[in-house]
């Protein structure tokens, strides 16, 4: 005799609106079909006349929750094993044309003996040949790559591994205590912090980025982070020489 131990999620819905959400369905679908260990397993779908019961493998708590718990003593064995664990569950989701979109710590689960699962797959899609246009409001602000937060709609799997590098990128630096990487407070401010850390990009180092939907909205603050990045050289060269 066994004792199952489950996480449950439960998705409430109405029949006189769209009945159950997109998002549950769509998560329902793809986990169905990814098995692998460092992907969150789905057990079954309890169906009620008004909610809708995931019953997923039980894990004891989300990345966020577990690097907060060290107080940003975080031991590099442990950073890299995770972040293998991740890139393993990322590399088997593409490899069966599935974007997770959706990356965070929060979305990152733990169990008791270590292993990491990607899970929450609401907003994860099928990708393939042709490729399609996708909706550019996708993933939480901090974990959104430059392309996106332009409004790039034709994207690929280097959305989901730009996230995983937010994710990680912070935590390997002991300075940096388990902050977020890059932690804007709206588009314009999360596109500032990037290119203070990584430089502006021009359409010489980045072709076609003149091309994105946005890009003309955001020609101003792209202007003003070539200037300050332009002044600073000019400082440092003047203390050097001094």
């Amino acid at each position: 005799k066994f004792d199952v131990i489950a996480n449950l999620a439960s998705v409430a819905y109405s029949h006189s609106f769209q009945g159950v959400p997109s998002s549950a369905l769509r998560e329902v679908c793809i986990l169905r079909e990814l098995k692998h260990r460092n992907v969150v397993r789905l057990y079954d779908v309890i169906y009620s006349e008004s909610k809708l019961t995931l019953v997923f493998e039980y894990c004891d708590q989300d990345l966020k929750k577990f690097f907060d718990s060290l107080n940003g003593h975080i031991d590099q064995q442990m950073a890299k094993s995770l972040m293998l664990q991740l890139l393993r569950g990322l590399a088997f989701c593409h490899a069966h044309h599935v974007l997770h979109r959706d990356l965070k710590p929060q979305n990152l689960l733990i169990n008791s003996n270590g292993q990491l699962k990607l899970a929450d797959f609401g907003l994860a899609r099928a990708f393939g040949v042709p490729v399609r246009c996708y909706s550019a409001e996708v993933v939480t602000l901090w974990y959104r790559p430059p392309d996106v937060l332009f409004g790039a709609k034709l994207y690929n799997t280097s959305i989901d591994m730009w996230s995983a590098g937010c994710i990680f990128a912070g935590k390997a630096k002991i300075s940096n205590a388990g902050r977020p990487l890059f932690p804007g407070a709206d588009v314009d401010d999360q596109l500032k912090r990037i290119f203070k850390q990584l430089g502006t990009p021009t359409d010489d180092t980045w072709p076609g980025l003149s091309q994105l939907p946005d890009f003309k909205v955001k020609d101003d603050l792209l202007k003003l982070s070539f200037s300050r990045i332009l002044i600073m050289s000019i400082y440092i060269s003047f203390i050097v020489w001094k």
